[in-house]
């Protein structure tokens, strides 16, 4: 009888020791988290002014990234691009590029939807309004 008690505490003293050991080696762990990049943007407003035979589209956008990447928004003109300037100050203006249609209005890097404002300048003799798309592109 005195052997068998001795045995069952021997085999209960076996188990809690094996349950606190498995506890205690399972507390620790590594966790890894990847963040995806993302950049995105928004077209927040579109003015128009006419100035003369000037019509300035006052266009702006907030940007997202959260990458330190450096980013390009890049204006696509749609159809004829003659007659059509863009400039971040109105001070300056630049063409488009006459073979790709395309303008490199804003850059940057890491931003939390940081707000942005360029203007986009059509000539009234290449008429009144500009057909623009938009594209975020990034860099290395």
């Amino acid at each position: 009888m005195l052997f068998k008690k001795r045995i069952s505490w021997i085999v209960v003293l076996i188990i809690l020791l094996s349950c606190n050991s498995v506890v205690w080696g399972r507390s620790s762990h590594e966790v890894a988290i990847k963040i995806a990049e993302i950049c995105r943007y928004h077209l927040e407003s579109s003015r128009v002014t006419v100035n003369g035979d000037e019509v300035i589209h006052t266009i702006e956008v907030s940007v997202l990234n959260n990458s330190d990447r450096v980013w390009r928004l890049l204006a696509i003109q749609y159809g004829n691009s003659a007659g059509l300037e863009w400039s971040r100050d109105k001070q300056v203006w630049h063409r488009f590029d006459p073979q790709t249609g395309t303008a490199p209005v804003l850059s940057g890097t890491r931003s939390n939807w940081l707000r942005y404002r360029f203007f986009v300048k059509v000539n009234r003799s290449a008429g009144n309004a500009a057909n623009l798309g938009y594209q975020m592109l990034f860099g290395e």
